[in-house]
């Protein structure tokens, strides 16, 4: 993924407020399955999938957890 660039994932995501929350405590906001967002860095590699720093439609700066990142498209705009 490219910096700055609108993305999109087939199921919807919770954002958390850093990257290493999991819980729905730390959720700060939502995006919809095949809702635009914008991708800003990649966090920290897991196990199963990638951690993302990205800006959510609402205006949201936050991190989501993505377990298939090859399902990740990008948006044209």
């Amino acid at each position: 993924m490219i910096v700055g660039k609108f993305y999109s994932y087939y199921i919807s995501r919770s954002v958390y407020s850093d990257e290493t929350q999991h819980t729905l405590g730390h959720q700060i906001d939502m995006i919809s399955n095949h809702q635009p967002f914008i991708f800003l860095e990649k966090g920290k590699d897991v196990k199963w999938g990638e951690v993302c720093k990205v800006l959510t439609a609402n205006g949201v700066v936050g991190w989501i957890h993505i377990g298939y990142p090859d399902n990740i498209k990008a948006v044209n705009t």
